[in-house]
């Protein structure tokens, strides 16, 4: 049974009042009511930088308290929500832009965005092909979040009404994220499935693309003793495998997804940016900190941006209300607008192109305040109190809602808390969804294939949550205790980095990997060096 807390303010009040320092939003009138000279009723004005739109593009509902931005165009609401959802990354495209640096120094002060630009571009596979973009950087963007989430995107209808050529363009992608033969070749079946009669002749075009390694006169043939036939989806999936040399080997594995290990903590703050691709098992040094005195900091990762909120002195334990921008594309520091509210020990993730802060403590309470970051207004907004204010908790997002996981709660973290909540951010709510069937903090959570990951810890349990069964499933265990660790999914697996080893007494260096597949966990790999409570986010290549 869930226990919801609502706002005491709804976003309609907000948007009438104005309060909280959010804008009043102007609603475009409905069909039928007085529009400005030369604009059809309920169409958008042209923006005054970029001019009219030239193409359609879903209007997306503004979450509470947030006025959309420069998005051009009407069109109809996409039949999915999380559809018009999925192009989180766009909102960057405004502030991509630095200044000049001075002296030469990579750390460089605010800028404002170089353009309005709209938040989330709709899932559309077409979107990333560059003809719908005028600006490179939201086509940019676009491509980046197609090629990294290349399966939600198939797995939309909207995917099956694709023109050819831009399905030849998404599978000529050399970053586009595929670590298994099936993942490519099943949106190739399900695409000529839709329209059999005309695409059939299609396929081989499109199987030579992916590279696989296919007996081209097996195909032909089978293709033209077929053609008569009602090709099922079944019949052409069986075809294609049947068409696959005895002896073939499986696709290579392309580098599409980078590691970054921001800081951390080694008896001491690391300054440190590392940045490693798994599949060369090669390590680079990115840009140090500029501000690394302190630990216990939040990061996330927008788009080629990494966000490292937060934190406290290690000399006081003062709660810190700073935020330091590091573009992973040319390898600066920016110094970003303060939080709200000072906070160490808590959760940071993004969702619809913001970054939310939640929870953590301050002066050695936990703090029940959370909010997020805007880039396009260029301000922190905050959002619903928690239902229970937590630290040391774990944070994750699926299916466009967060989840928070265990946590210190009291006085220094006098206990510890079983429950987990959940934010959603179209209603501005909160919920206690589940208990955890072992409490804990000092773990992390990645969500993979519609369902949450717990890894790390004071134990070696490793936890799987299915949020549509409501079910618990303990799968294999680590190989390592790991308090206070990093985790991210790339290419496939699961992917675990350093942490304090409590039984040991040690800090740790290894990283682990976990194939849900083989559900079988190995080390692959060292960091740098030993380290705790270090940001470990994944960045796509584009």
């Amino acid at each position: 049974m869930c226990v919801c807390v609502r706002d005491r303010k709804t976003p309609g009040e907000e948007k009438a009042s104005g309060a909280d320092g959010l804008r009043k939003e102007t609603v475009p009138p409905a069909a039928g009511g007085t529009a400005p000279e030369g604009l059809q009723p309920g169409a958008r004005p042209p923006c005054p930088q970029h001019g009219p739109a030239t193409r359609e593009f879903p209007r997306v509902a503004p979450r509470p308290g947030r006025a959309g931005g420069c998005l051009h165009g009407g069109g109809k609401q996409p039949e999915h929500q999380n559809s018009c959802r999925l192009w989180a990354g766009a909102a960057l495209a405004g502030s991509l832009r630095r200044a000049s640096s001075k002296d030469g120094q990579r750390v460089r002060r605010r800028s404002r965005p170089c353009s309005p630009l709209a938040r989330r571009p709709a899932l559309r596979p077409g979107a990333a092909t560059g003809e719908f973009h005028v600006c490179p950087e939201l086509e940019k963007e676009s491509r980046r979040i197609l090629c990294s989430r290349f399966k939600e995107v198939w797995q939309q209808e909207e995917f099956l009404e694709i023109s050819l050529e831009k399905f030849l363009f998404i599978l000529s992608r050399k970053n586009l994220s595929v670590w298994k033969e099936e993942a490519i070749i099943e949106p190739v079946i399900k695409w000529t499935a839709h329209d059999v009669e005309n695409r059939i002749e299609c396929l081989y075009n499109l199987l030579s693309y992916i590279n696989i390694d296919i007996d081209p006169v097996y195909l032909k043939t089978a293709l033209g003793l077929r053609r008569s036939c009602l090709l099922t989806e079944n019949k052409i999936r069986s075809l294609i495998y049947n068409a696959l040399n005895p002896m073939h080997k499986e696709i290579s594995q392309r580098s599409t997804a980078t590691m970054y290990i921001i800081g951390g903590y080694y008896w001491h703050p690391l300054s440190e940016v590392h940045i490693w691709d798994p599949l060369t098992n090669v390590w680079i040094q990115g840009a140090e900190i500029p501000d690394y005195t302190r630990e216990s900091y939040g990061v996330t990762c927008l788009g080629p941006n990494i966000y490292v909120t937060g934190g406290y002195r290690t000399d006081n334990i003062e709660a810190l209300d700073t935020v330091w921008i590091y573009n992973s594309e040319s390898d600066e520091w920016t110094e970003g607008l303060p939080m709200l509210n000072a906070r160490y020990y808590h959760c940071a993730v993004t969702l619809g192109g913001c970054v939310y802060a939640l929870g953590g403590y301050r002066k050695g309470a936990p703090a029940e305040e959370a909010e997020f970051y805007d880039p396009l207004k260029e301000k922190w907004i905050p959002i619903a109190n928690m239902i229970k204010g937590v630290g040391n908790a774990t944070a994750c997002v699926l299916h466009e809602v967060i989840y928070v996981i265990g946590g210190h709660c009291g006085y220094r973290g006098s206990c510890t808390y079983d429950k987990v909540q959940s934010y959603n951010s179209d209603i501005n709510e909160w919920s206690l969804i589940t208990s955890s069937p072992h409490p804990e903090y000092g773990l992390c959570s990645v969500p993979f294939e519609s369902k949450l990951y717990l890894v790390g810890g004071q134990t070696t349990i490793t936890e799987c949550y299915d949020p549509e069964q409501n079910e618990w499933r303990e799968i294999a265990s680590m190989m390592e205790r790991r308090m206070e660790c990093g985790a991210v999914i790339m290419n496939g697996c699961i992917y675990v980095t350093g942490g304090y080893s409590y039984s040991k007494g040690t800090y740790l260096q290894s990283i682990e990997k976990y194939d849900p597949d083989l559900n079988k966990w190995e080390i692959v790999g060292n960091l740098p060096s030993a380290m705790r409570s270090h940001g470990c986010v994944c960045v796509y290549n584009v």
